[in-house]
């Protein structure tokens, strides 16, 4: 009953989704990650039937994924793969959040009520009165991968600018490579990040007007104004 309560009071004390600052930070400084009191209780790993529990306990499940995500540079995930990791097992307790329920969750958290934080990779899965059914081509139950957005393609694409504006960069043509990798733009959260969402981050400054790419794939350039 204790746990339970411990639970429920989740609706007063974590149901606020993360929202990634714009700030830069250093790099990972191989900590490790530090769960929530909460990752300790037994009924979190079951999604409640109550619904004031249940929209408390997705937004708590989704600010440990983000965070989770966050921490350790993940930038897709796919929930067979990450089934009987950390995230969602916890050994100390013996307890997981099963792969129809990490569903549920990604599937709140790609709507608006969870702020759009996930988006499937192709298809996603669907939910019938039987159960989840796979994406195409996902083989089991949960088979598919998603982009984990701790920042959305709008948010990397203001932090570009932002590194661009502080740096002096405008009106310099610069390699995807040297954006996402090189040394310039060590301690900023873009540096080292997925080359796919990289590319659809500068996209967004293309759409604005903020931003010229050349060359063919593999070897593009960008020029930022």
């Amino acid at each position: 009953m204790a746990d339970l309560q411990s639970l429920q009071s989740l609706s007063t004390s974590s149901t606020t989704v993360l929202t990634p600052s714009t700030t830069t930070t250093s790099e990972n400084d191989n900590k490790p990650f530090a769960f929530p009191p909460h990752y300790s209780f037994p009924p979190f790993f079951t999604l409640q039937p109550n619904p004031l529990t249940l929209s408390s306990q997705f937004a708590s499940w989704s600010t440990l994924i983000l965070s989770y995500c966050r921490h350790n540079r993940i930038f897709q995930l796919s929930p067979v793969e990450t089934f009987n990791t950390p995230l969602f097992e916890n050994r100390t307790i013996a307890r997981k959040l099963s792969i129809p329920d990490i569903l549920t969750v990604l599937s709140w958290m790609s709507g608006k009520e969870g702020g759009s934080r996930v988006e499937w990779i192709g298809k996603p899965p669907s939910k019938s009165s039987g159960g989840w059914i796979p994406s195409a081509g996902g083989g089991e139950v949960g088979g598919g991968r998603c982009w984990i957005f701790w920042r959305r393609p709008e948010e990397w694409a203001d932090l570009i600018l932002r590194w661009v504006e502080e740096m002096g960069q405008k009106g310099v043509v610069l390699t995807m490579w040297e954006l996402g990798e090189g040394d310039g733009t060590r301690g900023w959260d873009f540096h080292g990040m997925d080359e796919q969402l990289l590319q659809r981050s500068v996209g967004v400054l293309v759409r604005r007007g903020r931003a010229q790419v050349f060359g063919e794939s593999g070897s593009e350039g960008v020029k930022f104004f």
